[in-house]
């Protein structure tokens, strides 16, 4: 699971107050209980916690309970441009293939608060959207808007309407749902058993009309350097990812790492979780950083599994289809390696 929780830029909040006034409701409605001043959110340098931005859309969902499509007409506003270098990523990729796993790799470069994971079947290839760690109350308005904002890249990127994914909804359908059919294509399905976009297979290789391999990978170089810097750890968290690292294949336990650190255990987790996250967290990212760069280095799949310290390589093929969305070989095909 990418990392919804880190801070962000200012873009997506200022972006949900403008949509707020709107529809009448005052800045200082919006901004209610968040401690920012709009002057922040003008400023690119600023950044929004995740708790923020929550605050902010549970202050819109209060302020407008009537406008049910109030996250469809915040999703349809988020350009590619919006999200930066990874919008140039995505635009430059040749097919939807390459842009799907551009978008999954660089996921917590944007301000997309669900977990999302690519499964392929059937001559159909499914985008799911995972929610359950979202608060229930602002669940719904997460996962609606992040699909609108999807449906607004597929058109971004030139694909007609009658390309545009099947979009399935958990839950009934709007009192009007002319704004979902509009804002996200004609077929959309309500009561669904999940939350995706669905796309035939074939529709995955087609090619896009801005593709340009030369402004993906400069792009990509650049979101990698922003993940390094978004997931760089310091304090506490810093001083275990070294343990974790120096320690693997054999990974050391928190009990263990806490006596390195000459503290106990239960202070240790206090620790990370004051610091916004905790030992299997940490764990998680350090395997999965490492795993891409054994990969790309030549090492195999079963090599690079036991490198990390998984007992066997179907352990490990879970735990980077959970990551990446696909399994290493498929994963290495596609970009490259």
């Amino acid at each position: 699971m990418h990392r919804w929780d880190l801070p962000r830029g200012p873009a997506s909040a200022l972006l949900l107050v403008r949509l707020g006034e709107e529809h009448s409701v005052p800045t200082g409605t919006v901004l209610h209980g968040t401690r920012i001043a709009l002057d922040d959110l003008e400023d690119p340098h600023a950044l929004v916690t995740a708790e923020q931005e929550t605050r902010i859309v549970r202050n819109l969902i209060g302020a407008l309970p009537a406008v049910e499509a109030l996250p469809v007409l915040a999703g349809s506003r988020y350009h590619l441009t919006t999200h930066g270098i990874w919008g140039f990523a995505i635009a430059g990729s040749p097919d939807l293939r390459s842009a799907i796993g551009v978008g999954l790799r660089y996921l917590a470069l944007t301000w997309a608060f669900c977990d999302m994971t690519v499964v392929e079947g059937e001559g159909r290839s499914r985008l799911l959207l995972r929610s359950e760690h979202l608060p229930g109350d602002v669940r719904r308005f997460f996962v609606h808007r992040e699909l609108a904002s999807i449906i607004a890249f597929g058109r971004e990127l030139g694909l007609a309407e009658e390309r545009l994914p099947e979009v399935r909804l958990r839950g009934g359908p709007p009192t009007d749902p002319e704004p979902y059919t509009r804002l996200l294509g004609r077929r959309v399905r309500f009561d669904a058993e999940e939350d995706a976009l669905v796309l035939d297979a074939v529709e995955l290789d087609r090619p896009l009309p801005r593709a340009d391999a030369h402004t993906v990978a400069l792009a990509e170089e650049q979101c990698r350097r922003l993940l390094g810097e978004r997931y760089g750890r310091s304090g506490v968290a810093g001083l275990v990812r070294g343990h974790l690292m120096s320690g693997l294949p054999d990974v050391p336990d928190i009990e263990v790492v806490a006596g390195r650190l000459h503290v106990s255990s239960r202070t240790l987790r206090r620790r990370l979780v004051a610091e916004g996250t905790s030992y299997r967290v940490l764990l998680d990212e350090v395997r999965e950083g490492l795993s891409e760069e054994l990969l790309a280095a030549g090492c195999t799949v079963e090599e690079t599994g036991r490198r990390l310290g998984y007992r066997n390589t179907p352990s490990f093929t879970t735990a980077f289809k959970r990551w990446k969305g696909t399994a290493p070989r498929v994963y290495l095909a596609r970009v490259g390696a």
